[in-house]
């Protein structure tokens, strides 16, 4: 079970901001040098990484994170750029898929030298080359659509909702009273 070991004081009072012993007899807080790190890297492997994820990750409760962001700026921060970092892949991936994509990759080849005389082979040789090799994806219009969709605010379809006004006009041309028009 995760703790709130920064709220499980004596007295009702907090810690120190150090996260030392205060001299009420409080806990010393589990925060550690390395957190912003592993929080970073927790942020940017995990897709929407929440602070309930990250107090699972650190077993503690999430009012604990909520007070080490508060506390540890350098925490906070590394929590941020490892979503934003995450979400700017996503995007610059997505981007590429949606667009195509050109690229250069090596790749290893093998070579075969083969040596005459006289018209009779004499020595065969072998060996591995590496080449640079240009590669494209071609542009894929599904990725373009959720791209424009999250971007631009793209629909699959178009709302028609009718006012007041236009009911009343729709009803008067069929002759019957607007409430009588099925919904």
């Amino acid at each position: 079970m995760a703790i709130d070991e920064e709220a499980t004081v004596a007295n009702g009072k907090s810690n120190g901001k150090n996260g030392k012993k205060n001299g009420n007899g409080g806990r010393p807080t589990r925060y550690q040098g390395d957190y912003p790190d592993l929080a970073f890297r927790f942020c940017l492997l995990k897709k929407d990484a929440t602070d309930e994820d990250l107090a699972s990750l650190f077993d503690v409760n999430v009012d604990t994170i909520y007070r080490w962001k508060n506390v540890h700026p350098e925490f906070s921060e590394a929590i941020n750029e490892g979503k934003e970092r995450a979400d700017t892949r996503v995007a610059g991936a997505m981007f590429n898929n949606a667009c195509g994509a050109e690229w250069v990759e090596e790749q290893a080849i093998k070579v075969k030298t083969v040596t005459y005389d006289n018209g009779k082979r004499v020595k065969e040789e072998e060996h591995v080359e590496v080449v640079e090799v240009k590669r494209r994806a071609a542009p894929n219009v599904v990725a373009g659509i959720f791209w424009l969709k999250n971007r631009q605010g793209w629909k699959d379809r178009v709302d028609h909702g009718i006012d007041d006004e236009s009911l009343e006009g729709l009803a008067r041309v069929m002759g019957v009273k607007p409430e009588d028009l099925p919904e």
